[in-house]
């Protein structure tokens, strides 16, 4: 005998009800698959920290799986690197730190953890960060110029509100250490001066540098602006890989348009290379010469310099060999002496190690 079913009509309070049974379960397997997810170590889900250019280092968990061919990176080898054993300064810096930046030899240092104060080394960064954010851009002139002017800063000469491209105010600050152009470059890429700082300051950490905070993107003196040479030549291992900085670094001298119409040049001029004391030459000797370098001066840091050279190979494979040299805090009493102490004192570290 077969029973009477009776079909039950699903009203529409039931049915709303069984959707929302519905959204809840399929919710709760929604975040199930997100909480995995999230807390799996997925290698694609890394986030890639500035990825502004494709020559940036990769960060140290990014080695060969067989260590029987990794290589340490320079930076590496300086970061482990102890430089406690005192060793005999005959040179006028009172920090020196000379690499082969092609072999990572170190040749010579000399209290390469003293804390000094950079000065326009500072601008160094203040470009590199420049570069990576806004080369293709085109600048506005923005800097507290009554600042500069009682700090008695080196300025170039740009107008409040001028335009200029990115590539001018760049070479502006590195080859002539502009102060205008450095706080152009703050402005522009962070919108305010102190967010610029910050990001100097991240960058540093990112780099490597550890003992090196920054206060300005000019150098000029702060008590708390601090580095070191063993952090400076991080820096400039870093630095020289990108090849827009190379350029500049490199330049002795780079023209730009001026005067309100654009009708004249004005010739930066690097602060290093004017004052080589070679004649139309940057030789050091027969197989070696200076390619690139930046100086740095207040009375409080001394003379400061970054260099970096050349050397022909000695066994005839005509291949060049890097060098970075790193000197702060030379100084003379003589006034006419002082003013090229640091870059004096550079070529003789170079000429005693350097064949």
């Amino acid at each position: 005998m077969k029973k009477n079913v009776k079909k039950r009509k699903i009203t529409r309070k039931g049915k709303l009800k069984i959707i929302s049974r519905l959204v809840i379960i399929t919710s709760f397997f929604v975040g199930t698959i997100f909480f995995i997810r999230k807390f799996t170590l997925i290698e694609d889900d890394i986030p890639v920290m500035n990825n502004t250019t494709q020559w940036e280092s990769q960060i140290d968990d990014e080695k060969s799986d067989n260590l029987d061919t990794f290589e340490l990176s320079l930076r590496d080898i300086l970061l482990k690197a102890n430089f406690d054993s005192e060793v005999e300064n005959p040179f006028v810096s009172e920090s020196i730190l000379l690499i082969n930046r092609t072999s990572k030899e170190i040749i010579y240092h000399y209290k390469v953890d003293e804390l000094r104060f950079p000065a326009s080394l500072v601008k160094m960064m203040t470009v590199l960060i420049g570069i990576n954010y806004a080369y293709n851009d085109i600048m506005t002139v923005r800097a507290d110029f009554e600042s500069l002017a009682i700090a008695d800063a080196m300025i170039v000469g740009f107008n409040y509100g001028e335009v200029r491209p990115a590539r001018e105010i760049l070479h502006a600050a590195l080859l002539s250490s502009g102060a205008d152009a450095t706080a152009t470059i703050a402005n522009h890429v962070s919108g305010s001066y102190e967010n610029f700082i910050d990001l100097m300051n991240e960058y540093a950490q990112k780099i490597g540098m550890y003992d090196t905070f920054f206060t300005n993107s000019s150098g000029l003196h702060h008590d708390d602006q601090v580095t070191t040479a063993r952090d400076m030549a991080i820096f400039l291992d870093y630095a020289i890989d990108n090849p827009i900085f190379y350029e500049i670094f490199t330049t002795p001298s780079y023209e730009i348009e001026w005067n309100s119409n654009y009708s004249q040049t004005l010739t930066l001029l690097s602060t290093m290379f004017m004052f080589l004391p070679f004649p139309e030459s940057t030789n050091i000797n027969e197989n070696s010469r200076i390619i690139g370098g930046r100086t740095g001066f207040t009375s409080h840091a001394g003379r400061n310099l970054a260099s970096l050279a050349t050397s022909s190979d000695s066994s005839g494979t005509n291949e060049e060999i890097e060098f970075i040299l790193i000197n702060l805090g030379a100084r003379s009493l003589d006034e006419e002496e002082n003013r090229t102490i640091h870059i004096k004192d550079a070529i003789a570290i170079y000429e005693r190690f350097l064949q």
